[in-house]
């Protein structure tokens, strides 16, 4: 017996024999008697997955939010923080339901950390003549979940729900519904390392592989789920040629990994292969998202969802994403312009996802990766900074700009690719709001391990959307809950999992991230919070060299730093203190010095 893997069912072509051997054989073949001749043959009837694990195609996201966690009344950071832990509640968020014998169902949800599917299956007897005889129905439950500190995965797999065997409609083989009760059926549960990545070490690693009779199974499936264990620590990286590899820098050392269940009837013959589900896991070391490695899975809709209390940020997104005509600066005078990002489907905006922009800090700063993505990042800030000048706005405004100019998508995209539609939106909100909000997403980013693209071309697996809650009171009282913790934590010690190294020395808040302004004079600098909480920065010398880093006392700061506005070299930093203060401080293009922070 075996099963073919395909769209419609997996075919079982050996015959099904009497007597059946009800152990479990791990790691061998099936029993001999599944291979003899008989006058029944069988199969699964199944629905694998059409595409391969993590294969996340452009403009798809409105598929992939319904594949997604539940929200419900749950903060942004509850939704991305979904782990299914047992079986039951995989079960709870994903069963598909009771399925017609002849039409199966799979269902599956994804989180950055943690799968879940179900698949609801048959397992059929038919004659020569292809004409089914006998079915019995069962359900397949996995979950699987990674680590966020380190590079370990964890599996259980659940048979259960075997139902009785029936009679097909038209059935003319009495024996059937007795013989399929003796027919054997393997679930085998794989990790492949893909072109050069290891699962465990090896490149195929099959720690389990059970076969029983149908019978059986029913009977195993009362003592609970089957458990397996992968650790990704030692693995090489995967060659850029896989598609899902591509486009990261190579300092990220990334790998790609496919975990498979397979329902196997008997032996399979050469060529044939047996009705797999996949996932899809990528694993990294990017040093700027965290102090260690970790692992996330590929088909996890990443949706970047909005604090609804940051009601003017909220409302410039809602307003770029859905009416473009009416933002500035070209919204009147571009009249294809369009602005990415949405997670509403079917709508022009959900056709095109957002994408990290990160400069890569290298210790050679005339090294193409890292003069590339930061003369990037420097023009989307002089577009806006040109934008925002006719702007009105009070003192209690900043200028803000959708898609973030830490993205590929910000504002300079339109300039490069003048020939797109893809453009921007300039709007001057409450500081505050915007303050916090540019810290809730470079949160979300090392939260969810995003990395960046090498540039804006890549169709990327990590490409992300923005979406908004509704302000529901439960929702609206665990925010506030979280902020009252995140006032309480800005006070304590930078903790250790949130602690990056950077490559050219020193170690910082991989929460706050970094800030970087290229001068006109072609000098760099660059900003980070220390794990002291003070802002540190460092420089090219004129020897071309990084300087030392530098303390910049005088406040204790609960925010990343924020370079608010430049011209000619005269620079003007801002940073929230654990005080709830906007703090600031001025460069003197003149002279090269620094203000003392101040209000």
């Amino acid at each position: 017996m075996k099963i073919r893997s395909g769209t419609g069912r997996g075919l079982l072509t050996a015959g099904i024999g009497a007597a059946l051997a009800a152990t479990a054989l791990v790691g061998g073949a099936p029993s001999p008697a599944a291979d003899r001749a008989g006058d029944l043959r069988g199969y699964v009837m199944s629905t694998p997955v059409a595409k391969g694990a993590g294969a996340k195609d452009q403009g798809s996201e409105a598929e992939a939010k319904a594949r997604g966690p539940r929200t419900g009344d749950r903060t942004p950071r509850q939704i991305g923080d979904t782990r299914w832990e047992t079986i039951e509640k995989c079960q709870k968020d994903a069963d598909p339901g009771e399925q017609d014998w002849a039409h199966p169902k799979v269902s599956e949800r994804y989180a950055r950390y943690s799968s879940c599917r179900v698949v609801r299956a048959s397992y059929i007897l038919e004659n020569a003549n292809h004409q089914p005889q006998a079915y019995v129905k069962f359900r397949v439950t996995t979950i699987e979940n990674a680590n966020r500190p380190n590079k370990k995965v964890t599996k259980k797999v659940f048979l259960d729900q075997f139902g009785l065997p029936l009679p097909a409609p038209g059935a003319i083989d009495p024996e059937a519904v007795k013989k399929i009760e003796d027919a054997p059926l393997t679930l085998r549960v794989k990790c492949k390392g893909i072109k050069g990545s290891t699962c465990n070490g090896k490149s195929e690693y099959e720690p389990l592989n059970l076969t029983y009779e149908v019978a059986t199974w029913r009977v195993k499936s009362h003592l609970g789920p089957l458990d397996a264990a992968f650790d990704m620590s030692d693995t090489r990286v995967t060659n850029p040629s896989e598609p899902r590899a591509a486009g990261y820098y190579d300092i990220d050392t990334v790998s790609i990994h496919d975990f498979e269940d397979q329902l196997i009837g008997g032996s399979l013959t050469p060529g044939e292969e047996p009705a797999t589900f996949k996932s899809g896991l990528r694993c990294d070391n990017a040093f700027y998202v965290a102090s260690t490695g970790g692992c996330v899975w590929l088909d996890a809709p990443l949706v970047w969802y909005l604090d609804p209390a940051k009601n003017e940020y909220v409302n410039h997104v809602i307003n770029a994403q859905d009416n473009p005509r009416s933002t500035h600066p070209l919204g009147s005078s571009f009249p294809r312009i369009q602005i990415p990002g949405s997670n509403k489907p079917n709508t022009p905006s959900s056709q095109k996802w957002l994408s990290r922009l990160y400069v890569p800090s290298d210790p050679d700063p005339k090294s193409t990766r890292f003069t590339a993505a930061l003369n990037y990042y420097d023009r989307t800030n002089a577009v806006k900074e040109s934008g925002c000048a006719p702007l009105p706005g009070g003192g209690g405004t900043q200028c803000d700009e959708y898609p973030m100019a830490s993205t590929w998508q910000g504002a300079y995209y339109g300039v490069k690719h003048y020939s797109e539609h893809w453009r921007y939106s300039l709007k001057k909100i409450d500081k505050n709001q915007n303050r916090d909000a540019g810290g809730d997403f470079k949160q979300w980013m090392r939260d969810m391990r995003v990395l960046s693209p090498v540039d804006e071309t890549q169709l990327f697996n990590d490409g992300f959307t923005v979406g908004v809650l509704e302000p529901t009171p439960a929702r609206t009282a665990r925010i506030d809950a979280e902020r009252r913790d995140d006032r309480a934590r800005a006070k304590a010690p930078i903790p250790a999992d949130d602690i990056c190294t950077d490559r050219i020395g020193g170690r910082y808040s991989c929460s706050y991230g970094e800030e970087w302004n290229l001068y006109t004079t072609g000098s760099i600098e660059r900003w980070v919070i220390g794990t002291d909480r003070q802002v540190w920065h460092t420089w090219v010398t004129p020897e071309g060299k990084w300087a030392s880093w530098q303390a910049m006392p005088g406040v204790q700061a609960a925010s990343g730093v924020e370079m608010i506005s430049e011209k000619g070299g005269d620079v003007t930093l801002e940073v929230k203190g654990t005080d709830d203060r906007s703090w600031y401080a001025e460069r003197d293009a003149r002279t090269g010095r620094w203000t003392a922070w101040h209000h």
